[in-house]
């Protein structure tokens, strides 16, 4: 009720803006919506194209990552701006928009119903003096809006257990090491969980993905996929 109190209060302040034209009246126009290309999907060590997204047999070692999907690079203005807006300038209505736009990367993985029985949402954690500095996590709120969308459960069994750099400012030889041992997985998956979906704003190379993965200690049954909203 006062979220909405809210939402509604600041729509009146700053009415919804298109993130692609920037005209006002809502937060995507159905004419930007139309030209936004989805990303080619490709293995997120070796970037060989595969329609799903999956990690090479050969790419294995390099990553515990059952595969990456994006909605598009982040060259693209319209996702560039609403990470931006979500992440620094706080507008959290986006978040429903950005969470829907990757929903139809996420059915590549596996049909909604077969999700449903065996998926769940893990948002990647932010430092805490980062998220108390923010006021919220932006991939959470994207894996609630993903959540209300298709009924997969939320289980934030991830925590940091120390700073990191902001990967965007280091080259991408050192984002791995900057992401080594930076998370602890607090609970363990669920006995019934065969496919957990790291949810994150945007990936790179994959280092802070590949991280978290690696804190999960997987039966052969379950599988770990990274699920951003735009590739670097």
């Amino acid at each position: 009720m006062l979220y909405s109190l809210a939402t509604a209060l600041g729509d009146i302040l700053a009415p919804p803006r298109c993130l692609g034209c920037l005209r006002e009246s809502q937060w995507l126009c159905p004419s930007c919506a139309a030209r936004l290309h989805l990303f080619p999907l490709a293995c997120i060590v070796c970037a060989k194209h595969h329609p799903r997204g999956l990690t090479c047999p050969g790419c294995h070692e390099a990553t515990v990552l059952q595969g990456v999907v994006s909605v598009g690079s982040y060259r693209t203005s319209l996702l560039q701006r609403g990470i931006h807006w979500l992440k620094f300038k706080g507008v959290r209505a986006v978040a429903p928009i950005l969470a829907q736009l990757l929903l139809p990367q996420l059915l590549k993985i596996a049909p909604l119903p077969q999700l449903r029985r065996e998926a769940v949402l893990v948002p990647i954690p932010l430092a805490r003096k980062r998220e108390r500095e923010r006021g919220f996590n932006q991939s959470q709120d994207i894996a609630l809006h993903l959540s209300h969308l298709t009924d997969i459960p939320i289980i934030p069994v991830l925590a940091r257990q120390r700073a990191t750099w902001t990967q965007s400012h280091l080259p991408p030889d050192l984002r791995s090491r900057n992401m080594n041992q930076a998370f602890i997985a607090t609970v363990a998956l669920p006995s019934t969980c065969k496919v957990c979906l790291l949810i994150d704003d945007v990936t790179t190379t994959g280092a802070t993905l590949n991280a978290a993965a690696a804190v999960f200690k997987l039966r052969p049954s379950q599988a770990v996929w990274g699920c951003t909203i735009a590739r670097g």
